[in-house]
């Protein structure tokens, strides 16, 4: 990989890395297994960054790698399962006004976790949404358009409002 490749690699890990982990943690039920997703994700950017053509901004197209190697990881790990899961859901902005008025690693916690039932495609929107993305970036990044991810978005809220009420965090 040349300089500036490299270069461009650097900067972009150091802008997103917080991002991707978050990410990452979202597919696995352990720290320990969030950073080994990580580093997997951080090891196929850095092999694909010979194919980065500048289509979309670096910062798109790493999200666009993070998705799909979470979700190529998960499906690995349920290939053997036949597992369905009910969903629930949540209204974001309630949810973070509440947060920031009283600041809880619970709720965080219960945030997550209500996150991680949702289906990979509405976890994956839920994710990038919660990284403050436009819809034109979240669809960039999942293939999907605009008036689909809104569309999505406000089930999804719905679904983590009731997951998270389920909980007893009441808004």
């Amino acid at each position: 990989m040349n300089k500036q490749l490299e270069e461009q690699f650097l900067e972009a890990f150091d802008r997103n890395k917080n991002r991707i982990y978050k990410i990452c943690f979202s597919y696995c039920n352990s720290y320990d297994d969030a950073k080994d997703l990580f580093q997997e994700v951080l090891m196929n950017i850095w092999r694909s960054m010979p194919q980065f053509k500048g289509e979309s901004a670096i910062d798109t197209w790493i999200f666009r790698i993070t998705i799909n190697v979470c979700l190529r990881i998960k499906t690995k790990q349920n290939r053997d399962r036949d597992v369905i899961t009910r969903l629930n859901s949540i209204d974001i902005e309630d949810f973070r006004e509440h947060i920031q008025n009283s600041p809880d690693n619970e709720q965080i916690a219960a945030l997550y976790n209500c996150i991680k039932q949702l289906n990979d495609t509405d976890k994956s929107i839920i994710l990038l949404y919660l990284e403050d993305m436009a819809y034109r970036e979240i669809s960039d990044i999942t293939g999907l358009s605009e008036n689909n991810i809104a569309v999505k978005i406000k089930r999804i809220k719905k679904r983590l409002l009731t997951c998270l009420n389920a909980e007893g965090y009441e808004k």
